[in-house]
């Protein structure tokens, strides 16, 4: 694994790792919720829960960063334009823009 989150709450963990798979474990019971086995093309630099944690944000080696539904694992958006690996991601307290920096040098906004 390269990253992990924890939801808000403390009741949920985000981890990201080297295969590109993105996992939530509910922390009571140290049991995986969902499981996205090719969640990216490559290792998961980054997780972050969104707002209410609905929503989990990544970074990923493959040169993309992608939200998803924190409670079904279902992809919500992905977002391409760094034309290498994505180090490091964050969303605004209200989860409208997410910000990237990546290992071409160029931190991005999206909206």
């Amino acid at each position: 694994m390269y990253t992990c989150a924890f939801s808000s709450t403390g009741r949920l963990v985000a981890t990201g790792g080297e295969e590109g798979a993105l996992c939530v474990f509910d922390v009571r019971t140290g049991e995986p919720r969902w499981r996205r086995a090719a969640a990216h093309g490559a290792g998961i630099w980054r997780c972050v829960f969104g707002p209410r944690d609905r929503t989990i944000l990544t970074a990923s080696e493959d040169g993309t960063l992608a939200l998803w539904d924190a409670h079904g694992g279902e992809p919500i958006r992905v977002f391409r334009g760094h034309e290498m690996s994505v180090w490091s991601a964050a969303l605004s307290p209200d989860g409208r823009v997410a910000v990237s920096a990546s290992k071409d040098r160029t931190l991005r906004a999206w909206t």
